[in-house]
C-alpha cells in the first residue's frame, strides 16, 4: 500500500477548533518569515480506524475489528506518527492506547516536534499517521511487497501560520477521527556557530570523512551535517553585484535560495560566513540514521531491499546530472534514511555550487571530494571526472548492500587503489543473475563501456530494476522496507582505540583480600579498588579450620530481667551487650517481651559476626530461631584510615551467609546453610549472592559448597566473574558442577519504559544488561585462548550474543568488570562473540570460534524482541571503518579455514 506523505490532495477539512484558555493568538510571522522555531505538540487522537479493505482475521465479528476501541487491534497494530515541515521529518510513537475510549496518547505531547522556520510562510505542516503490523515480517516479497508491514491511517495538513495558537482538534484527512494539536512559533535568529549554548560542533565524523562535520542544535535537538568551503574559491566564479554575491556578503547567517530541491536530497537549512573567509553550509541529518548502520544490523540486504535504496539513489543521480552536477563522491557516510525510511542524501556542499555558475550546456560542476573507492579512470588518467564516475560509485554502494562489504576492500588506501586498478571484480555465486549483471556493468573499469555512460535511462532500463515504476519511486509512493526508530540514530561517535597509559608507579595496599591503588595527590590521597589478591584456595584460614569442638569461651545469655542478650566469657565473667556497633536497618519491631524479639535476635547475630566469635555462640543464637535471610550488616570494604574514591561502592549490605563468605568462615557457612540460610538470597544483586562473593575471593572450597545450592543464573554469573578474573581454577570448579556457560535470552531484564521521560527507571532494576555478558564473550575480549577453549568444550554457544559490553555509563568496579578491563575499549558494544574477538585482534580465538560453528553471517542480535510500547534495546552502531575492517577479517578467516579443510 503506497504511502500518502507527499500526495497533494487536501480536502480542506480542518475540523473543530477549541480555543485555549489563554485566548486566540494568531500565528503571523513576518513575510518572509524570520528565523525561528515551530513547536508542535501532538495530543490525543480519537476514533482512529484501520482501512475497511484491510484483510483482518475476523471481519464478521459483532464488534468492528478495525477500531482501536478493540483490545485485539491495540495489541496487534503499533501506532506512530510522522511530522514534516520544510522537508524535515521527525516521528513519534504512541505512548498509550485507551481501548475503552479508542483514544491514543502520543509521546510528542511531552516531547514535541520542533522545526526550524527558514523558508516560505506558505510551507505546510503535515502529520501522517501509520500503524505497523506486529505480526508481519519486514523482509517479504517484491519491491512493492511491504504493504502488510505499514498501513497509513490518514494525515492532517495545514499552514501553521494561518492557524491559531493553543490546543485545537483537527479532522484527519483520508481517514477517520480527529487529532489534538497545539502549534506555537518563536521568532529566534540563528546564533553564530561559535555560540556554545546553541550549537555543538563535534568535529569530523569518526569514520574519517573529513568532508562532513557533525553539528547539533541544542534548542531543537536536531543534528546537521556541515560542509566548509572557501569563499575565495566561490568569488572566482561569482559576478559582482549578483544575487549570489549579495548572499555571500551577508553575515553572519546567509539565506541561500536554493534551486536544488529533490525528495531524496537533504535541504540546506543554515549557512554562515566566518571571519576566516569560509562558508559553512548545514543540511539536516535525517532522523532515521545512516543507511549503513542498518546494513550492519542485517549484515547484508536482500535483493528487494537493496533494489529499493538503489532506485532512490538512481533518481537522485539522474536529477543532479540533469543539472550538470557530478557528485563524484557518493559515500555511505552521506546516505541516511528519513523517518519514513526513504533515502536522504546529505551533501551540503551541493548548495555551494549554486554560488558559482550552475553547469550549463556541456559544462559540468564537480562537487569537490575524495572518494574512498574512486573510479579507475580517476586514478589512472588524473583527468576531470565525467558522469560515469557517479555510476561507478553507485555500483560500489550497491555491491556493499548486497554482500556486506565493499569491493576491492583493503584497510590500506594504497593497496585499495591498487586492487581497483588491477583486480577483477569478484562476485558471490549466491547473487541472482540480474544483480551480478548490473554490478558487473556499473563497475566496468572502462568508463566508455560502463552502464550509465549514455545517461540514467539505460540504468533504469536494466533488468535489475524490472517492473519498477520510476515516477512512483520519485513521488515516494512505494512503502519503505522498514521504518527506522528515531532513538536508534547515532550521528557522531568516536572509535575506541587501546593506547596503554604510561604512568608513574603508585602505592598499593591490601585490605581484606582486595588490592587498592592510590590516586589523587599526596596531600589528599584517594584509593581505588583494582582487584583481588592471589588465589586463596590453598591458604589455611584459622577461623575456618577451627575444630568444631573448640570454642573461645564466649557464650550467649538471655537476661529475663532486663530483657537483653549478652555475650559472657566463662573464664573472666566479662559481659558484652549483644548489639552491633552500628544499626544499619531501619525496621520497626514489636516491643520486647519475655522472649527475645526478632530485632534482638538479629542484633545479637550482627554483634557476634562483628566480634568474630566461635561457632558455639552462633549455634546458641540460632537456637532461638533466628532468621538468616535478612539484611544483617553493611560490609565495609574501605581500608581503615584512608579515604576511598568517591562513588566507589565499598559499603555493601550483606546477609549473614554473605558475611561468612566474605570473612572466609567455612564453619559458619556450613552452619548457616544447615539452619535455613538461602544461598540465593541477597540484598545487593550486583554483588551477590554468596557464590559470587566466594568466586571473587577465589575460595574454591566455598565455591564447591555454594554452587550446589545456587540457582542457574547466579551460577553462570559466578562463572562469568571467574572468567573476568582469568581464574581458570574457579572456572573449572564451576563447570565440573554442571554450571551453564550461557545465559538464556529471557534472563536479561527488559529495557526501561521509553516514556518515563526524566525518570531513570534503571534505579529500580536489580541487574543490567552488562551483568549478563556471557563468559565466552568475556574470555574472547580478554584474549584468553585457554578459557575460550574450556568454555567451548563445555558447550558454550559460539554464536552467543551480548549487549552493552563495557558500557561507558557503567564503567565502574561494580558493573562486573575489573578495573583493568576498562582499558580494553570495544567498538562492538553489542554483537556476537566472534566480532569482539576479531576486533580485539585475537585471530586464534576467531579460529576456535569458527571451528565451533560461529556463523559470521548471522544478523545483529535483537534484545528483546520489541513488545509495545517497549521498543527494545537500542544497540549502538559501530563506526563504519571499524565494522568493515572486522567484517573483512572474519570473511578472510572463514575462507582460510575452508581452504585448510580442502
Amino acid at each position: 500500500m503506497p504511502e500518502t506523505l507527499n500526495k497533494s490532495e487536501n480536502n480542506g477539512g480542518t475540523g473543530d477548533r477549541t480555543q485555549s484558555e489563554s485566548g486566540v493568538i494568531p500565528l503571523q510571522p513576518p513575510s518572509p518569515p524570520r528565523p525561528g522555531i515551530l513547536t508542535v505538540k501532538l495530543g490525543s487522537a480519537y476514533r482512529l480506524s484501520l482501512p475497511d479493505d484491510l484483510d483482518l482475521d475476523d471481519s464478521e465479528a459483532p464488534v468492528p475489528k478495525n477500531t482501536f476501541a478493540d483490545p485485539e487491534v491495540c495489541e496487534r497494530w503499533r501506532l506512530y506518527a510522522i511530522g514534516e515541515y520544510e522537508g524535515f521529518q521527525v516521528s513519534t510513537e504512541a505512548m498509550a492506547v485507551h481501548a475503552t475510549k479508542g483514544a491514543v496518547s502520543w509521546a510528542a505531547w511531552h516531547r514535541p516536534f520542533k522545526f526550524e522556520v527558514s523558508a516560505s510562510p506558505s510551507s505546510k505542516l503535515t502529520v501522517s499517521l501509520f500503524v505497523r503490523d506486529s505480526k508481519s515480517n519486514a523482509t517479504t516479497s517484491s519491491l512493492g511487497g511491504y504493504e502488510n508491514q505499514v498501513v497509513p491511517l490518514g494525515l492532517i495538513r495545514l499552514n501553521p501560520f494561518l492557524e491559531t495558537s493553543g490546543e485545537q482538534r483537527v479532522d484527519i484527512q483520508n481517514g477517520t477521527g480527529r487529532v489534538e494539536l497545539e502549534v506555537s512559533y518563536t521568532e529566534k535568529e540563528a546564533c553564530p556557530l561559535e555560540t556554545r549554548a546553541v550549537w555543538s560542533v563535534r568535529g569530523a565524523r569518526s569514520s574519517g570523512d573529513l568532508d562532513l562535520v557533525y553539528v547539533e542544535k541544542k534548542d531543537t535537538g536536531r543534528s546537521y551535517g556541515m560542509k566548509v568551503i572557501d569563499i575565495r574559491t566561490v568569488h572566482d566564479v561569482v559576478a559582482p553585484g549578483s544575487e549570489a554575491d549579495i548572499d555571500i556578503n551577508m553575515a553572519p547567517r546567509l539565506s541561500l535560495r536554493s534551486a536544488i530541491q529533490h525528495p531524496f536530497i537533504a535541504p540546506l537549512k543554515f549557512a554562515f560566513k566566518s571571519s576566516r573567509g569560509t562558508l559553512k553550509l548545514l543540511s539536516p541529518l535525517a532522523s532515521g540514521g545512516y543507511l549503513f548502520d542498518h546494513l550492519q544490523r542485517e549484515r547484508r540486504f536482500d535483493v528487494n531491499k537493496a533494489r529499493f535504496y538503489a532506485a532512490e539513489l538512481v533518481s537522485t543521480l539522474e536529477y543532479l546530472h540533469n543539472k550538470h552536477i557530478i557528485l563524484i563522491s557518493l559515500e555511505p557516510e552521506n546516505i541516511l534514511l528519513d523517518s519514513s525510511g526513504h533515502v536522504s542524501l546529505c551533501k551540503p556542499g551541493l548548495f555551494g555550487l549554486e554560488l558559482g555558475e550552475m553547469g550549463d550546456g556541456d559544462r559540468h560542476r564537480i562537487l569537490p571530494g575524495t572518494p574512498k573507492y574512486p573510479a579507475p579512470e580517476v586514478l589512472l588518467d588524473n583527468r576531470e571526472a565525467s558522469r560515469a564516475v557517479d555510476w561507478w560509485a553507485l555500483g560500489i554502494v550497491l555491491y556493499e548492500m548486497l554482500t556486506g562489504i565493499p569491493p576491492f576492500y583493503h584497510k590500506d588506501g594504497d593497496e585499495r587503489r591498487h586492487k581497483i586498478i588491477n583486480q577483477d571484480l569478484q562476485l558471490p555465486e549466491s547473487l541472482p543473475s540480474t544483480a551480478r549483471d548490473v554490478l558487473t556493468k556499473l563497475l566496468d573499469k572502462n568508463p566508455l563501456q560502463r552502464l550509465g555512460v549514455n545517461g540514467a535511462a539505460e540504468v533504469k532500463a536494466h533488468p535489475f530494476f524490472h517492473d519498477l515504476k520510476w515516477q512512483e519511486c520519485l513521488q515516494r509512493k512505494y512503502t519503505t522496507p522498514f521504518k527506522p526508530h528515531d532513538a536508534a540514530a547515532v550521528f557522531w561517535r568516536e572509535p575506541y582505540t587501546y593506547q596503554p597509559i604510561e604512568r608513574a608507579e603508585r602505592e598499593q595496599r591490601e585490605f581484606q583480600g582486595e588490592v587498592y591503588e592510590q590516586i589523587g595527590t599526596t596531600e589528599f590521597p584517594l584509593w581505588l579498588p583494582i582487584g583481588s589478591v592471589n588465589d586463596k584456595s590453598n591458604v589455611i584460614d584459622k577461623k575456618a579450620s577451627l575444630d568444631p569442638r573448640d570454642d573461645d569461651k564466649w557464650e550467649l545469655t538471655w537476661e529475663p530481667t532486663t530483657q537483653e542478650f549478652h555475650f559472657k566469657n566463662r573464664f573472666t565473667d566479662e559481659r558484652v551487650t549483644a548489639k552491633p556497633k552500628v544499626t544499619v536497618r531501619d525496621r520497626i519491631f514489636p516491643p520486647a517481651a519475655e522472649h527475645p524479639s526478632e530485632r534482638q535476635k538479629e542484633e545479637a547475630l550482627a554483634a557476634a559476626l562483628e566480634a568474630g566469635y566461635s561457632k558455639h555462640v552462633f549455634s546458641q543464637i540460632l537456637g532461638y530461631g533466628t532468621n538468616l535471610n535478612v539484611w544483617i550488616l553493611d560490609y565495609d570494604q574501605t581500608p581503615h584510615g584512608i579515604e576511598i574514591i568517591p562513588n566507589t561502592p565499598d559499603i555493601i549490605p550483606v546477609t549473614p551467609l554473605e558475611w561468612a563468605v566474605v570473612h572466609e568462615r567455612l564453619d559458619l557457612v556450613n552452619l548457616f546453610l544447615d539452619n535455613g540460610a538461602d544461598a540465593n538470597f541477597t540484598i545487593s544483586p550486583r554483588k551477590g549472592p554468596a557464590l559470587l562473593k566466594a568466586a571473587e575471593k577465589r575460595y574454591h572450597r566455598l565455591v564447591e559448597i555454594l554452587v550446589q545450592k545456587t540457582d542457574r543464573v547466579s551460577c553462570t554469573r559466578a562463572l562469568a566473574l571467574a572468567v573476568e578474573q582469568q581464574d581458570a581454577a574457579t572456572a573449572n570448579t564451576l563447570l565440573a558442577h554442571g554450571v551453564h556457560c550461557d545465559f538464556k535470552e529471557s534472563d536479561r531484564p527488559l529495557p526501561p519504559h521509553p516514556f518515563l521521560w526524566d525518570y531513570d527507571s534503571n534505579l529500580l532494576r536489580e541487574l543490567e544488561a552488562e551483568d549478563f555478558t556471557p563468559p565466552l564473550v568475556r574470555a574472547a575480549r580478554l584474549g584468553n585462548e585457554d578459557l575460550v577453549a574450556l568454555l567451548l568444550e563445555h558447550g558454550a554457544n559460539a554464536n552467543i550474543a551480548y549487549h552493552d559490553l563495557g558500557d561507558r555509563r557503567c564503567a565502574r568496579h561494580h558493573c562486573g568488570y575489573e578495573n583493568r578491563d576498562l582499558t580494553i575499549p570495544a567498538n562492538f558494544s553489542c554483537g556476537r562473540v566472534v566480532q569482539i574477538a576479531m576486533e580485539m585482534g585475537h585471530s586464534e580465538i576467531v579460529q576456535l570460534l569458527v571451528d565451533a560453528g560461529a556463523d559470521i553471517n548471522l544478523t545483529h542480535p535483537v534484545w528483546p524482541i520489541p513488545v509495545w510500547p517497549v521498543p527494545g534495546h537500542i544497540c549502538q552502531p559501530v563506526p563504519r571503518a571499524v565494522y568493515v575492517e572486522v567484517r573483512a577479517g572474519l570473511e578472510a578467516a572463514v575462507a582460510a579455514r575452508r581452504e585448510d579443510k580442502t
